[in-house]
């Protein structure tokens, strides 16, 4: 996957992790933009890095990319702070594609309950955030945009789910498993 991510001209891997204590680790170190994270990973599993990763960095977009093929193990991915999930059978053309468009702020997943309500992967990230209990402002700060960033994602998110508010918002998306 590496030689052929190193062909596009956009792409540039800096690194590579074998455990997910190791990816987290080069978080820190690296900065990357993009993280393409396996489920299946010694020492620390992707779920449980990505969760770190989101946490500590959640201006940094991470996919996973896996040989699982469960909505279980996709929902759990999505929860866990990823903004994608690829499988390991999906053609690399087809692959750089769904990378892309992830990249480019949409959710991306084999059949993810997200594409029902048609939110992008920034409008996942907000939701997360928010049910974390953080305030716009300092999701605002999180992710490096502006506040009025924030409110219009905030809007897009309300009219998207058919609710209201922050807690409506929530609530709606706890129950579709768009966050746990």
């Amino acid at each position: 996957m590496k030689f052929v991510l190193n062909l596009e001209r956009d792409f540039d891997v800096i690194a590579e992790a074998t455990s997910g204590k190791q990816a987290i680790e080069l978080c820190e170190q690296l900065k990357p933009k993009i993280v393409l994270m396996d489920i299946n990973m010694p020492l620390m599993n992707g779920v449980e890095a990505t969760q770190i990763i989101h946490r500590k960095q959640p201006h940094i977009i991470i996919i996973a990319i896996t040989a699982f093929r469960h909505e279980e193990m996709q929902q759990e991915m999505l929860r866990a702070g990823a903004s994608g999930y690829i499988t390991k059978d999906t053609d690399f053309a087809d692959m750089i594609t769904l990378i892309r468009t992830i990249i480019a702020g949409t959710t991306a997943t084999t059949d993810s309950t997200a594409t029902l309500f048609d939110l992008t992967n920034m409008e996942l990230r907000i939701l997360t955030l928010l049910a974390e209990g953080h305030d716009r402002q300092k999701i605002a700060d999180m992710l490096t945009i502006s506040i009025n960033t924030v409110k219009m994602h905030f809007r897009n998110l309300y009219q998207k789910l058919g609710v209201a508010n922050a807690n409506d918002a929530i609530r709606v998306a706890i129950e579709n498993n768009l966050i746990s």
